[in-house]
């Protein structure tokens, strides 16, 4: 088969969510069909990426972002309404539209005689909607409607919940409105395909959760010290990352101390903000590292990983990664969301507060419950999240579709 692929982002370097999971399911996809990469990028790429991603695909093609529109000044009440009832699509794209990319991709389908297309990103519409006649696959990943849905629950003050209920409902019509133009759409998580499901209902859903390198994310427990270390990670200017951070040190962390006072609590990822650097503290016990170069050193660091989520949406890789390291795992219902989790065999399970801190000095101070966290969790990551399981399902999706046109 002869594929498209159209992002927004590059596969390559993995810097989040977004990459990672285009970059495992398409390297693996790229061995068993010829595959042509067309992706946007916010700087040129790198000779070094430039080099690996020529190794995976057929060919390669990089774009830069254009700047998008700026909406300086006050609005009127009649453009706050107009922009939750019809919001502009640059609102959810990382780029302005550039009729350069649409062109390029047009010419590349025609001179490849590409069959099929697969778009990533919820602004990809308009740079393939004029071409006819192939089997045409969109993966929105996470849902827009639940993601905004929950950052509006967790506004504090009239002013900031106005504008989530307004960035909620924006993102709700603009479902409705753009992404039901794609009639095969491929989404993360259970849950947020029911929603996607209501909102537009003439599209085929297929789920596509991700998964979890275990070849690379290996644990060696010999490097874990005697220390009662805790791990939160995520990229840190990502709202519900900061939103977890900050909850759980300044909710969780210190009834945990009162416990356990010589507890310490990495709090691993790039791009912190000010919010979440400032709860660096050595006083407390917090650590905020930044970037590192190695993650995997610091769940062989951790006793416990700890994963307070109370907004996003879709599969938390975190979960997945915890899991194949062997680290054993403390989480809100939400963070297990599109995960098959079983508490008390394979991690705890906590929504408040007081729950959170209680499970995880349980954790803490009990080394055989720990052990079976951590090997079920391993199992579990070998038995049903690879990404060669993943790469099965998108293959029957083009498979479908190709028959369906």
């Amino acid at each position: 088969m002869k594929i498209l692929l159209f992002s927004h982002v590059s596969p390559y370097p993995i810097l989040t969510g977004r990459e990672l999971r285009i970059y495992h399911v398409w390297k693996l996809m790229a061995k068993r069909h010829e595959v042509h990469l067309v992706c946007q990028t916010p700087e040129p790429p790198d000779p070094e990426t430039i080099k690996h991603l020529d190794e995976i695909f057929a060919s390669t093609a990089y774009y830069p972002y254009l700047p998008l529109p700026t909406g300086g000044g006050k609005r009127s009440v009649m453009n706050i309404l107009k922009e939750i009832f019809n919001p502009p699509i640059e609102n959810y794209s990382l780029s302005a539209f550039d009729d350069t990319v649409r062109a390029a991709i047009e010419d590349k389908v025609k001179k490849e005689k590409i069959e099929a297309v697969y778009t990533y990103g919820l602004a990809a519409r308009r740079y393939v909607e004029n071409l006819k006649g192939l089997a045409m696959v969109n993966d929105i990943g996470d849902d827009p409607t639940v993601l905004h849905y929950r950052l509006m629950r967790e506004k504090k003050g009239l002013v900031d919940k106005l504008r989530g209920v307004k960035e909620w409902l924006a993102a709700r019509n603009f479902e409705k409105k753009e992404l039901s133009n794609f009639k095969n759409t491929v989404i993360i998580s259970f849950d947020d395909a029911k929603v996607h499901k209501r909102l537009c209902p003439d599209n085929n859903i297929t789920l596509l959760p991700n998964g979890v390198d275990s070849e690379f994310f290996k644990s060696d427990r010999r490097l874990t010290g005697e220390e009662p270390t805790l791990m939160f990670s995520g990229v840190m200017n990502y709202e519900p990352n900061i939103s977890a951070a900050v909850y759980f040190s300044r909710d969780v962390f210190p009834l945990i101390k009162k416990e356990i006072p010589e507890a310490h609590l990495l709090i691993v990822g790039r791009y912190p903000t000010d919010l979440v650097n400032a709860l660096d503290d050595s006083d407390t016990g917090i650590t905020v590292t930044g970037e590192v170069a190695d993650i995997r050193e610091y769940f062989n660091k951790a006793r416990v990983y700890v994963c307070p989520l109370r907004s996003g949406a879709g599969i938390k890789n975190k979960i997945l990664e915890s899991w194949a390291m062997a680290t054993p795992v403390v989480a809100t219902s939400l963070s297990c969301e599109g995960i098959e989790v079983a508490p008390g065999e394979d991690i705890l399970v906590a929504d408040t507060a007081e729950q959170f801190a209680r499970q995880t000095v349980k954790l803490l101070k009990d080394k055989e419950l720990r052990d079976k966290l951590a090997r079920n969790g391993r199992v579990k990551v070998e038995e049903k999240y690879s990404w060669e399981s993943r790469c099965d399902i998108l293959e029957e999706t083009f498979i479908k579709v190709l028959k369906s046109n």
